[in-house]
């Protein structure tokens, strides 16, 4: 038995820059003022595509596709050359397996490939202000993010229909 899925990610990011000027710290600690005047909020929205099948009885392949989500433009960020930050969420693809070992455990193995190289880095505003001045020019240096491969081991273990323990471990 084979079941496929398509659903929609609907994501938001809500960003604060308060107090994070660091043109202007004076060594001076001071609580974060998170109010509203000083937040942005960003949506986005994409795909997940999603394929399971059972390969033996109480063996199930499970693959899920999840795009890369486009969020809309933060105005108080700028990004590595300039633009408006752009704070995307990479698209991501995993490969798993479930084993149901008896009717309450479950064992399940994974590899994910998260695509980072995809969506574009900005820097921190706490560089040096000569960092990132030669952010873009000729000499700088390349200023990206690198893809990340994450396995996963875990257990669940379901009592009755009200208690489930679950342990899962990322590399």
């Amino acid at each position: 038995q084979s079941r496929v899925s398509v659903s929609a990610v609907l994501a938001s990011q809500q960003f604060s820059h308060s107090m994070l000027d660091v043109a202007e710290y004076d060594g001076l600690f001071r609580p974060v003022d998170f109010s509203a005047a000083n937040r942005e909020l960003s949506q986005g929205a994409g795909l997940e595509l999603g394929f399971a099948s059972e390969l033996l009885p109480r063996l199930q392949m499970n693959a899920i596709y999840r795009s890369r989500i486009n969020m809309d433009e933060l105005a108080t960020i700028r990004g590595v050359h300039g633009q408006a930050a752009d704070l995307d969420i990479p698209s991501r693809l995993r490969m798993g397996l479930d084993l149901q070992a008896s009717d309450r455990t479950l064992f399940t193995v994974a590899v994910a490939q998260v695509f980072y190289s995809q969506v574009g880095a900005f820097p921190s505003r706490a560089l040096p202000a000569r960092f990132n001045a030669l952010l873009g020019d000729s000499s700088s240096p390349r200023f990206e993010w690198n893809d990340l491969t994450v396995y996963s081991l875990g257990m669940r273990w379901q009592h009755e229909s009200d208690l489930e323990f679950k342990v899962d471990f990322h590399t």
